[in-house]
């Protein structure tokens, strides 16, 4: 009898301080047992839970599926165990929560227990996710479209057809109108009462709009689909006034020579042998030659205008100069970027051949070639930040699907959890070695569970004995994230060679100290404190996994 209290209530206590939700529910659906975080979850007290049926707090769309799938459970049937269903708070609001059932017996009668989480977090960041690159998709067919061809028509049927509906989620059912110029565009005759609509602009004038509309029952409207009709609106009227503008430069080229002084670029026209025929204002604007006072540099070599008195050893404009004039010679046109290391600068420079057609109406000084420089350095600066950006949001990417992968995996199989959580602690951060120590009760000391990357593994020591390194007992006192750059320190765990730099995480189940994850990088300067704030969550995320599989074994022991 004492055992079976004993039993009692070592269950009672597991169950109250569980982080999930846990119901027990009979055949006829109402509540029987309830824990502390059922009452957290959806906000009534025991009392009021206990009078209540499960299917009173879940979501009226979804409380079909979850009685059917419960009366199957009850007639002995196996219906899914683990889906996604959402739950209705006390206060009307609605958490959606991942539900895991089991079928037990209670008090000799058969009863469904359930174990609730919630994961408003997890489904947040993975609708933002599949909305965002369904965004960027369209987005990106958009700009390729209007690239390859200048007919609005052809966009417009190309987004009616094509790039809204599999963007908006329902290729099969979603309908979609375009109206432009007066000109309507459409997929199905059948307009939905439910839609989203954003205007077409061209010189803030109205020319058009885009509507996109489902059947009621499909219909989640999001801020994100809003945007994303908006979006594709804006980029439509982008491509129209870039239309318009394309078409008054044609009809301006004629008066070129009339505007080409007012261009930020320098243009030179240029003879067979280099020299400066004719020349813009933005040459003399640039102030280039600072010695001299000259308005005009007609007739002398462009190379020494532009860039003289260099004394860079290896000039990147000087080398490219050589190349291209030879091909601009041949009638090959030239591009590049060229660094300016003496001003500082980064142009663009364009060297382009000029045709005996152009060339008629200059009968004594022919020019041969037409050179175009533009200052591009904020440009490219700006183009390298945004690079690194990228590359930063793709590394916290990659860290919060490894974490996203140690808090949604299934792996019952300790050997696979312990694999699973020395490879995420190793990948999070590019750590050259990660190593998982489990602490003995009776010995003091750590023994060695898996690792990942450590040389020489068959001199490792299974074995860290706490009196030894000084490091472990200031970790079993304190519990508390520790990083080790001393080299004795090191070298006393006897095989992290070539490593600079060591982080201890500790491994807690409530106060208890369960373990350690030890990562070594060589280099001491690859964590940073955004990097650290990655391995908090790993450390708690761990940490709960593996007090998971010690309560199992609690609870296993005491059933044998």
């Amino acid at each position: 009898m004492k055992q079976e209290e004993q039993e009692k209530r070592l269950f009672k206590l597991i169950i109250e301080k569980a982080n999930d939700a846990i119901f027990i529910l009979p055949a006829s659906g109402f509540f029987c047992f309830v824990n502390k975080q059922a009452c957290k979850l959806t906000g009534y007290s025991k009392s009021e839970l206990m009078s209540l049926s499960f299917f009173d707090v879940i979501y009226k769309p979804d409380q079909e599926k979850v009685q059917q799938r419960h009366k199957q459970r009850m007639q002995g049937k196996k219906p899914p165990d683990t889906y996604e269903i959402r739950v209705l708070t006390k206060t009307r609001s609605i958490i959606p929560v991942e539900i895991r059932v089991s079928l037990i017996k209670w008090k000799g009668e058969p009863a469904s227990l359930a174990l609730v989480r919630d994961i408003t977090e997890n489904v947040r960041i993975r609708e933002a996710l599949k909305e965002r690159v369904k965004e960027l998709h369209s987005l990106y067919e958009l700009e390729k479209i209007a690239r390859s061809t200048q007919d609005i028509k052809r966009i417009c049927q190309a987004l009616v057809q094509e790039i809204i509906p599999m963007s908006m989620g329902f290729p099969r059912k979603v309908n979609v109108e375009v109206s432009i110029y007066n000109h309507k565009f459409k997929r199905f005759k059948k307009r939905y009462k439910q839609a989203i609509k954003a205007k077409i602009k061209q010189n803030k004038q109205t020319v058009g709009w885009i509507r996109a509309s489902y059947p009621k029952e499909n219909l989640f409207v999001r801020v994100i689909e809003e945007n994303l009709i908006k979006n594709i609106a804006n980029r439509l009227s982008a491509f129209l006034e870039r239309k318009q503008a394309n078409q008054k430069l044609a009809e301006v080229k004629k008066q070129w020579e009339a505007t080409v002084d007012n261009l930020p670029q320098i243009v030179c026209l240029l003879d067979k042998q280099a020299r400066i025929i004719r020349h813009n204002r933005s040459l003399l604007n640039w102030k280039i030659r600072k010695t001299s006072k000259d308005k005009n540099y007609n007739g002398l070599n462009f190379l020494q205008v532009f860039h003289p008195l260099c004394k860079v050893k290896k000039c990147q404009l000087k080398k490219f100069w050589k190349l291209a004039w030879q091909k601009a010679l041949n009638g090959e046109s030239n591009e590049s970027e060229i660094n300016d290391f003496s001003n500082n600068l980064i142009y663009s420079i364009r060297i382009h051949p000029l045709k005996y057609v152009d060339l008629i109406k200059f009968k004594q000084k022919k020019p041969a070639v037409v050179v175009i420089i533009s200052d591009i350095t904020e440009r490219v600066r700006s183009r390298r930040r945004m690079l690194e950006l990228f590359k930063y949001l793709g590394t916290v990417n990659r860290r919060i699907s490894v974490l996203l992968d140690l808090a949604e995996t299934r792996a019952k199989k300790k050997s696979k959890i312990y694999k699973l959580i020395t490879e995420s602690a190793k990948n999070l951060s590019q750590a050259s070695a990660s190593a998982l120590f489990f602490k003995k009760e009776k010995q003091e000391c750590f023994s060695l569970i898996q690792e990942r990357g450590l040389k020489n593994i068959d001199q490792v020591k299974n074995c860290l004995y706490i009196k030894k390194i000084k490091v472990l007992s200031k970790l079993i006192t304190k519990q508390e994230r520790t990083q080790v750059t001393d080299k004795r320190t090191i070298k006393a765990f006897g095989w992290l060679k070539n490593i600079e730099h060591v982080l201890i995480l500790p491994l807690k189940s409530e106060k208890a100290l369960l373990g350690f994850v030890l990562l070594g990088f060589e280099d001491s300067s690859q964590l940073t404190s955004r990097e650290l704030d990655f391995y908090e969550v790993f450390a708690s995320q761990a940490s709960m996994i593996l007090t998971k599989i010690v309560n199992n074994s609690l609870l296993n022991s005491n059933n044998k």
